[in-house]
């Protein structure tokens, strides 16, 4: 009788948890998005909800085949469109779902890359825009960062009484987009005690702002040290916030292995690899461990997430073998929190004292207005391919034994729906740290991987480095851009990435 009493509490305070780590993960958001008579609906199984309109953003949930949303709004380049994901704001691409309504009502809707990216977002950067607010800082000051939210990189800081421009603002009213003194950023909108309004309002600026003229650049008070700490920060708060969602998969697990059962409709996110910037580990090569072990905590959490999925799966078909999963997925959720562990102790070592800037007030949002624009034309490409388990395995390299550690690549193969070669596919890897890089190759050129099998080396030995391939077949993108992070070891320096086919090539 202790024992199911004790077993019984303990299922009680794991499902209290996970739905309190729900909470934190998806923020409801105040008001309702504004109805414009479009709706879409999944033309296949399942299609990705990003958080961007952008293949490689971080993926917030899922859209099951006949569930209907509605269409808030669409991207610029007319391939995606916004959604109410169930009081998330998400984004999908056209060619997965079923379109009803006139979308040429919804207003264009041109948010900022997805926080963690760190690149050079476009709404940051030197601008002489003007704004039709004012705002001023009557009791200290507060830091303007390089996106709407405390991941993205500090830029400044900006000095108590400064009158600012106000050009901007997140879709919440959380964040603000300002102009300071000919930089444009985001600061936090911590209320009335500490912005005060001097012309316009929040709803008189348009969610989010205006384009910069170029990238954003840190502009440190103390010399390079500086740029250095807000790079760590960045990873640091990245850190603290993955762990969130490294609780919820293991309280996931935690669950089935104490049960055998858990729900499957929880929307638990796949993170994607941190990104330095272009010349981060460069300037700063102490911090290209930190990045690898970063990774390699983000890594096996997706990992953790994938065999969840999985899990799921064949528990509805009813197959056997779904609890066997439990056998790779605790040591994998050992792995990422090992990875998150080391990262942040070598964060503490290299001297980082930060100091988290407060969390934004709920503040409710205007309604958006609409923008009518000519229909835009259809693009040729078809996302058939996808990443076998979903994921990179990374070995040690076989396929140059002479050069060991002096090596570093990426090989696979091409298969399609029934399993065959598919020979004369274009591979290509482009540069995410290094934007310079870009290399191709084609499929059925390295058969020492399978009779479809190509390898791209890109450098002369491990390190951090970060890349993005595609596959093409001809001048057409078939697959979406995967991101990889190598792990900087010379044990898994080959990176194996096997694309398989999943929908017909029309």
């Amino acid at each position: 009788m202790f024992k199911h009493r004790f077993f019984a509490s303990l299922f009680t305070k794991l499902l209290a948890a996970l739905l309190l780590a729900g909470a934190i993960l998806v923020p409801a958001l105040s008001g309702r998005a504004q109805d414009f008579g479009v709706t879409v609906t999944p033309d296949r199984d399942r299609i990705n909800v990003r958080i961007a309109p952008a293949l490689g953003h971080e993926v917030i949930g899922v859209l099951e085949r006949g569930q209907v949303v509605n269409a808030t709004g669409r991207s610029g380049n007319g391939r995606w469109y916004r959604i109410d994901f169930f009081g998330q704001e998400g984004w999908v691409e056209r060619t997965v779902v079923i379109v009803t309504g006139d979308v040429s009502v919804l207003p264009l809707g041109d948010p900022p890359i997805a926080p963690f990216d760190l690149g050079d977002g476009p709404r940051a950067g030197p601008s002489n825009a003007a704004g039709n607010a004012t705002i001023r800082l009557p009791e200290s000051g507060i830091r303007l960062r390089a996106g709407p939210s405390e991941a993205y990189f500090m830029i400044t800081n900006v000095p108590r009484y400064e009158m600012l421009a106000v050009t901007g603002r997140s879709p919440t009213g959380g964040w603000l987009q300002v102009n300071f003194r000919g930089t444009l950023g985001w600061i936090a909108n911590l209320g009335p005690k500490f912005i005060e309004w001097w012309s316009g309002s929040l709803e008189s600026v348009p969610v989010w702002g205006v384009v910069a003229d170029g990238p954003p650049v840190n502009q440190p008070e103390t010399g390079p040290s500086a740029t250095r700490d807000a790079l760590m920060t960045a990873m640091l708060l990245h850190i603290d916030i993955s762990t969130r969602n490294l609780d919820l998969i293991t309280g996931v697990w935690n669950t089935i292995a104490l049960t055998g059962q858990q729900s499957c409709i929880l929307n638990i996110a796949r993170p994607q690899p941190y990104i330095p910037r272009e010349g981060d580990l460069m300037e700063y090569p102490e911090l290209a461990p930190l990045v690898a072990a970063l990774n390699e905590g983000l890594e096996e959490t997706g990992r953790a997430i994938d065999l969840w999925h999985e899990w799921c799966r064949l528990r509805q078909l009813d197959y056997p073998g779904a609890q066997a999963l439990l056998q790779t997925a605790l040591p994998t959720l050992q792995n990422a929190r090992r990875g998150f562990e080391d990262a942040r102790a070598q964060i503490l070592a290299l001297g980082l004292l930060p100091t988290p800037t407060p969390l934004p007030p709920e503040i409710t949002p205007a309604a958006p207005g609409a923008t009518v624009t000519p229909e835009f034309p259809l693009l040729p490409d078809l996302m058939a391919f996808g990443l076998e388990g979903n994921r990179v395995v990374f070995v040690p390299q076989f396929t140059h034994p002479e050069l060991g550690c002096g090596w570093q690549g990426l090989g696979g193969q091409v298969v399609g729906m029934s399993g065959e070669p598919l020979i004369g596919f274009t591979v290509r890897l482009e540069g995410v740290t290094d934007p310079t890089v870009r290399l191709e190759t084609v499929t059925g050129t390295a058969t020492a991987y399978g009779p479809s099998g190509w390898e791209i080396k890109v450098a002369d030995g491990p390190n951090s480095h970060v890349f993005r391939v595609t596959i093409f077949q001809g001048t057409r993108r078939v697959s979406d851009p995967k991101l990889v992070a190598f792990p900087n070891d010379c044990q898994r320096n080959l990176g194996i990435m096997n694309f398989v086919q999943l929908t017909p090539l029309r």
